[in-house]
């Protein structure tokens, strides 16, 4: 799968800006500032119809009544075009320029795997930003999933409100919670044993691409941490006058965790910034292969600072990984100073600077 051609308008900085992309890795090159980050933020945008790092109203240029992100997508077997736009009204998603009116049968059109830096929050951050790259992955690759999860927050929400709805008058109404708890078992019992499932493949996949990049013979392991792992009912009905009081449901796939060790040890308390880089690159990695395996199309890989901490040795790891896999890739960074020169030759430069794509490329040189 790769990217034939992207043109944004009224996108963050850009105005207006069209670029054709090749097959294989681009080197997005240019200042802190130019735009190169706003790039990968639109075609993440373009994936997953929604941004990673703001509100919808604030991808729209300043200047601008909308935002408009639109994309020729190429697969081994077909061409389609993705548009969405963003505007005051909501958002509007389209393939072949039909509007796709449900956001969960947009989703999964363009498949890609994204490196950022709010990533490493996945080791060291909060249990919901890591709930959130499992929650991710699986909406993009099985649509049953998305459709469980889906389900779940809409009744956790409902949930929530007659808890402290009822609270005000000091009212707990278990026929109604029960009634809840009973909607929620399914999709809850569904979304963990997915998660399991998807957890136990990532595991191996993950340890092999973390000593590919590192060069190091290390434990790399992730464990899932289920709040809540059968008899769904019973947990969230025995937990009817806690939640009451607290209102707020306490138990459940909403308070999914994931634990990462290396060698043992607690990476969130023991790794080090550039050991903790790595194992979300290895995790990347891991669900590039998981995609490929699952529908013969290789993702578009995203990476945002990439080379932030890691050393000449994983820099030219990734970028070799990258080359033998033969996918399109999109790389930022505001230096070429440390990546080897025959990776770079095979390599296409493309230079940002305040919104602009400089389209006169040659391998390796700028």
């Amino acid at each position: 799968m790769r990217i034939r051609e992207l043109s944004l308008v009224g996108f963050r900085n850009y105005r207006k800006q069209s670029v054709t992309l090749d097959p294989g890795i681009h080197l997005l090159v240019g200042q802190n500032g130019a735009g190169k980050t706003n790039l990968l933020e639109a075609i993440y945008v373009l994936s997953v119809a929604k941004s990673y790092r703001a509100n919808d109203n604030d991808l729209i240029n300043e200047d601008a009544a909308f935002a408009k992100i639109k994309a020729a997508v190429e697969t081994k077997d077909k061409q389609f075009g993705l548009t969405m736009v963003i505007s005051s009204e909501g958002k509007k998603a389209m393939r072949n320029q039909t509007e796709v009116r449900r956001l969960s049968d947009y989703i999964g059109q363009l498949n890609i795997i994204s490196f950022l830096p709010e990533d490493l929050s996945i080791v060291k951050g909060s249990p919901g930003r890591r709930r959130y790259f499992v929650d991710l992955f699986l909406s993009q690759s099985d649509k049953h999933y998305l459709n469980a999860l889906s389900e779940y927050r809409q009744i956790i929400r409902q949930r929530n409100d007659l808890l402290k709805s009822k609270q005000r008058y000091d009212d707990l109404d278990d026929v109604f919670l029960d009634v809840l708890n009973e909607q929620l078992s399914d999709p809850a019992a569904n979304i963990v044993a997915k998660r399991q499932a998807f957890i136990n493949h990532l595991n191996g996949v993950a340890e092999d691409m973390y000593q590919s990049i590192s060069g190091k013979n290390v434990d790399f392991k992730i464990a899932y941490r289920p709040s809540v792992d059968n008899h769904f009912f019973k947990h969230f009905h025995d937990r009817n006058k806690r939640d009451f009081r607290l209102g707020v449901t306490t138990q459940g796939p909403h308070r999914d965790d994931l634990l990462f060790t290396l060698d043992g040890h607690d990476a969130d308390r023991f790794a080090s910034q550039g050991e903790q880089r790595t194992m979300v690159l290895a995790l990347d990695m891991a669900l590039n292969e998981m995609i490929i395996g699952m529908t013969g199309e290789p993702p578009v890989f995203l990476l945002d600072d990439v080379f932030s901490e890691l050393d000449k040795d994983r820099q030219n790891n990734l970028i070799e990984y990258l080359n033998q896999k033969g996918q399109q890739a999109l790389i930022t960074t505001t230096s070429l100073r440390q990546i080897n020169m025959d990776i770079l030759q095979a390599t296409t430069l493309l230079e940002i600077k305040a919104g602009t794509i400089k389209e006169e490329r040659t391998h390796g040189t700028l």
